[in-house]
């Protein structure tokens, strides 16, 4: 999966357990308006229709931006729900950028933020589409019974959309969940960049570790795990083929250069991975990548038989599909 459930202290609290992070300039389909940016974080994996979850009050979400490579937040966006809601559900959600409180708003409903943009938060359809019984060996992957696992679900998200002049250009972002210890400080309790690098890439002793540390602590602390998984995936991979691609994938931060179109794709070796669209088949992209195509060999897995989204995304804010 790409971020569902990935470590067993955010799977028994959803809404802890970030899901999946989107960086693209809208709108999800046709030509995109490279001025503007949108931020997605999703949480509360796999909620069935028929239930609302709340995000939770004690922790906040964070959207992390480097403006200059070195893996350290330059901009940190902070989404809070630190009130009790309202008898309906509803929660009031404040938005900050650094120390500056950016914007108030309800649940359900956009709102505007100050310097330019809107926000969102509220419940969705899940945008993620995977064939996970594929990936557990229960089928293999573009079999005739090949389906999205994730059909149906929803997922909580918290949507920014801000002015592309406000982040830069060459940018990496990163989105936490940070949890209060009880002496006033916050702790990390999980975090993603890229689709499925703690999911797929660690040991399940070392995913709580992963979703505490920071990206730039990466490639010290997790290189060697990336790389077995790689040679592991794929006899093919040579030690240092492994090794190169891995030094890719780590530190774990969704890059992109928002002067040009953004899209998770995969032409010509090496890819180019530019932010993550709603539509993007990033688990097809990755198996494709890990078995072969980055290195100039025909890849061995084509794909998972899923290629799309099992509700159609909005041309207008938030962008994401309705919630079934």
């Amino acid at each position: 999966m790409a971020d569902h459930l990935d470590s067993p202290f955010v799977s028994i609290n959803g809404k802890v357990d970030i899901t999946d992070l989107y960086v693209f300039h809208p709108p999800p389909t046709g030509t995109q308006d490279l001025t503007k940016t949108v931020l997605v974080l999703n949480v509360n994996p796999l909620t069935p229709h028929g239930i609302n979850p709340s995000f939770s009050r004690d922790a906040i979400y964070q959207f992390k931006v480097d403006t200059n490579g070195d893996a350290r937040a330059d901009i940190i966006f902070t989404v809070d729900f630190r009130v009790k809601p309202f008898p309906n559900g509803t929660q009031l959600t404040f938005v900050s950028r650094g120390s500056t409180l950016i914007g108030i708003g309800a649940t359900g409903a956009p709102f505007p933020l100050n310097g330019g943009g809107q926000a969102f938060a509220g419940l969705r359809d899940d945008p993620f589409f995977f064939d996970l019984l594929a990936f557990l060996g229960l089928h293999p992957f573009g079999a005739p019974e090949a389906a999205d696992t994730f059909k149906d679900f929803n997922v909580s998200s918290i949507v920014l959309e801000v002015p592309t002049s406000s982040l830069g250009t060459s940018v990496g972002v990163w989105a936490t969940v940070s949890m209060p210890d009880g002496n006033g400080h916050f702790f990390q309790v999980d975090r993603m960049g890229r689709p499925a690098i703690n999911t797929v890439f660690m040991p399940k002793e070392k995913k709580n570790l992963f979703n505490s540390t920071q990206p730039s602590k990466d490639q010290a602390n997790f290189l060697s795990n990336v790389t077995g998984v790689l040679v592991a995936l794929d006899s093919r991979t040579t030690a240092a083929e492994a090794d190169g691609l891995a030094k890719v994938l780590l530190p774990d931060i969704l890059t992109a250069d928002l002067s040009k179109p953004t899209g998770f794709v995969n032409p010509n070796p090496p890819p180019l991975l530019n932010g993550r669209n709603l539509a993007d088949d990033v688990i097809d992209i990755s198996l494709q990548v890990i078995t072969g195509l980055l290195f100039g060999r025909d890849p061995s897995i084509k794909g998972d038989g899923v290629d799309k989204n099992d509700a159609d995304f909005l041309s207008t804010f938030p962008y994401l599909a309705e919630p079934h």
